[in-house]
């Protein structure tokens, strides 16, 4: 350890050099040596166990307590493990009496064997003319009865037996499942140009974009409208413009579209757009409503354009 009067002092942990001005903290080890350690290693000496020097009146002061409470801990527990010893003689003790009690007891006490339980009464005649002829019989080895045969255990089926058959047709019912044809998902039929004309004004009649066309129609007046169909796509491009502004929107078919209307362009000249864009085969009233014309209608405006 480098003394605390050095010029250029080190850390005692990584052994950098303390930079002019940079705070040194001392800790104690365990082994009570005063350790110098730089910022850096400050985390490394606590997890080490090390204390602060600040720290050092404490140690003194908590040494005796952890040392008197080791000692009652240690006495608790041998008194603990005393009783316990003790109080499993005394049941083995009383055990071992009560079952020589038991074995003492005469024979007396046992009760009466089983022929004299049942009474002369409960035997009937049959049984008193069969101990007659016992009795008028002379004396002989009595032949022995057979001995009753045993039936052997019956085996029962376990439950893993029982439900052997069941997990089989089980299984066999998956197999049949899965080898089944599975029906493919009807697609939806596709529709014509007019058909998908007129989806697509039920679609943005009802979507917010209706709203947004009537909000630049009271402000820049009645617009041009067209609805394109593009059968392949199975959807519409509905063109609204006005002289100063235009927008176009995508409008699908089908019921499960996420976002049936979609804006896809917008600009400020009519010119921009393309002549297929420029058909106007649609009107849009006061509220944003929009239309298709009919087919006298349409005549009218090519007439006009014309």
């Amino acid at each position: 350890m480098a003394d605390g009067h050095d010029p250029f002092p080190a850390c005692d942990v990584c052994g950098r050099t303390i930079l002019k001005g940079e705070q040194i903290h001392e800790y104690l080890t365990s082994q009570r040596q005063r350790i110098r350690v730089c910022v850096l290693c400050r985390s490394r000496a606590e997890s080490s166990g090390w204390i602060p020097v600040s720290l050092e009146h404490t140690i003194a002061q908590e040494e005796p307590k952890r040392s008197r409470g080791h000692a009652l801990k240690k006495r608790l527990s041998e008194a603990a493990s005393k009783a316990r010893s003790t109080g499993l003689a005394k049941r083995r003790g009383a055990a071992g009496r009560a079952e020589s009690r038991e074995n003492e007891q005469p024979l007396e006490d046992l009760g009466p064997m089983p022929d004299q339980t049942v009474s002369e009464t409960q035997r009937g005649p049959g049984a008193e003319a069969a101990r007659g002829a016992d009795e008028a019989s002379p004396a002989g080895p009595a032949a022995p009865a057979p001995a009753p045969k045993r039936a052997g255990p019956r085996k029962q089926a376990g439950p893993r037996a029982r439900a052997q058959p069941r997990a089989k047709a089980a299984k066999q019912g998956a197999k049949s499942e899965a080898e089944a044809p599975k029906p493919r998902p009807k697609s939806p039929a596709k529709r014509g140009p007019e058909a998908l004309m007129r989806r697509a004004v039920e679609r943005f009649n009802s979507s917010e974009e209706r709203r947004k066309v009537a909000g630049l129609s009271r402000s820049l007046g009645a617009p041009d409208a067209g609805v394109r169909p593009d059968p392949r796509r199975q959807l519409a491009l509905v063109t609204i413009a006005w002289e100063l502004s235009w927008y176009q929107w995508e409008v699908g078919a089908d019921g499960d579209d996420d976002e049936p209307v979609r804006e896809v362009a917008k600009g400020d000249e009519i010119s921009e757009l393309g002549e297929d864009a420029r058909t106007w085969n649609a009107a849009v009233d006061e509220d944003g409503t929009l239309r298709l014309r009919s087919t006298a209608e349409r005549k009218q405006a090519a007439a006009k354009e014309a």
